[in-house]
């Protein structure tokens, strides 16, 4: 997201180290981008480190660095955050905007992916046998149903078998689609009684899924709301959040990054087996930590604000598309030819390079295409009169309350 313009010292004594800045209705936030990028990025080695059984203290490191899970949790909670901040300003979207914007932004560019990894499905596969996360990829026969299913995203399939990372894109879509109007309920309910409700379905989602093992997936997205929640409220407090920071003192930042890490690594795979969905409430505060500090911190901003983490955040939803049809390629074909750190290399630079290119003719011009037709429908909705009366009731997303000020503190 790009970084908003007109920053000016404030003329207080402490204009040193806090500034404060309009958040403009029409710009983004290019650290939260970068931010994107670089848990993309972990999930791309996380998945290259999943295709063989390591050593204990490997893995720990391979968890530490590179934990895909909880970079799933961000995106989730990035995505909550990004999507709310029109109704966190108090400003108007009509929902059919809203829902075209979603589905040129995220549907169209993944039927591209699902068109690739499905290629790869029907001429390459089963030619490696290796870890169990490898093995479920590509090893059976490509049917109608598993098509239809990866396009409508409903029934009972498996996920993995045409791509893993497909699995989050389930649960975006289908929160997309009701997220207007969560948002718009949540706005409404005082602060605690609002947590306790993202508490409550993400404890429900796993009681269920105990109870329902069979359909254990299906509840997921319960669970996965509450976390997309945690997002939207942070983007309705995020001044008071980040005023209270800066009022910190250096230690107490430092502190806070150091917890903040410690949080989004804290979800183990022994842990998830006993508490479920659970394990994720810490991997998520940590994920709205990690998001608060990229917004108030002057240092952590001014990191993801150098060009390369910006680039990976440029192209970060297609390194997450297409990454892993990258790998099972690479493997299926070359596996007996490569040591596994020249695998890597050439696994790198072909996963940046189809990743840049589908975002250059693939995704973009999907996110253009989106804009162009909201452009067209907020028109014409305003020559007809569609905001007004039942129908501005119907399809506003608004909260009471002015435009808010995010404060910005040097470390």
């Amino acid at each position: 997201m790009r970084a908003p313009d007109g920053i000016a010292k404030s003329a207080s004594p402490s204009a040193s180290t806090i500034r404060p800045l309009e958040i403009p209705s029409k710009k983004h936030f290019a650290e939260l981008d970068a931010l994107r990028g670089i848990a993309a990025l972990a999930v791309v080695f996380h998945h290259y480190g999943l295709l063989q059984n390591h050593r204990s203290y490997v893995k720990f490191l391979l968890h530490v660095l590179f934990n895909g899970h909880s970079a799933v949790i961000l995106f989730f909670a990035l995505s909550g955050f990004v999507l709310a901040l029109p109704q966190a300003r108090g400003g108007r979207q009509l929902y059919n905007s809203f829902l075209v914007r979603r589905i040129c932004r995220i549907y169209l560019p993944y039927l591209g992916a699902l068109l690739l990894a499905l290629l790869g499905d029907a001429f390459i596969h089963n030619r490696v046998a290796l870890s169990p996360f490898f093995n479920n990829t590509w090893s059976v026969p490509i049917t109608f149903r598993l098509v239809l299913s990866h396009i409508l995203f409903i029934g009972d399939y498996n996920y993995t078998q045409v791509n893993a990372p497909f699995w989050s894109l389930v649960h975006e879509m289908r929160i997309s689609l009701l997220f207007p109007l969560f948002c718009w309920g949540l706005y409404r309910l005082r602060i605690k009684t609002a947590l306790v409700v993202l508490a409550g379905s993400s404890i429900a989602a796993t009681l269920l899924a105990f109870a329902f093992p069979s359909v254990e997936r299906e509840f997921a997205t319960l669970h996965y709301v509450a976390i997309f929640g945690l997002g939207a409220m942070l983007a309705l407090h995020v001044s008071e959040v980040s005023d209270w920071y800066c009022a910190q003192n250096l230690a107490i930042k430092l502190g806070l990054f150091v917890f903040a890490a410690f949080l989004f690594v804290s979800r183990t795979e022994a842990l998830a087996e006993r508490t479920g969905f659970l394990a994720d409430v810490p991997v998520a505060l940590g994920a709205i930590l990690l998001i608060t500090l990229s917004l108030a911190s002057a240092r952590l901003k001014a990191i993801l604000n150098h060009r390369i983490p910006m680039f990976f955040g440029r192209i970060s939803y297609s390194l997450y598309l297409v990454h892993a049809t990258v790998l099972f390629t690479l493997i299926n074909l070359l596996h007996a030819r490569l040591s596994p750190e020249f695998m890597f290399a050439v696994y790198l630079v072909s996963t940046l390079g189809l990743s840049w290119t589908f975002w250059k003719f693939v995704e973009a011009p999907s996110a253009r295409l989106g804009r162009r037709l909201c452009t067209a429908l907020d028109a014409r909705a305003t020559r007809t009169g569609a905001l007004s009366g039942e129908t501005r009731l119907a399809n506003e997303l608004t909260r009471p309350g002015a435009e808010k000020e995010l404060t910005i503190a040097k470390i």
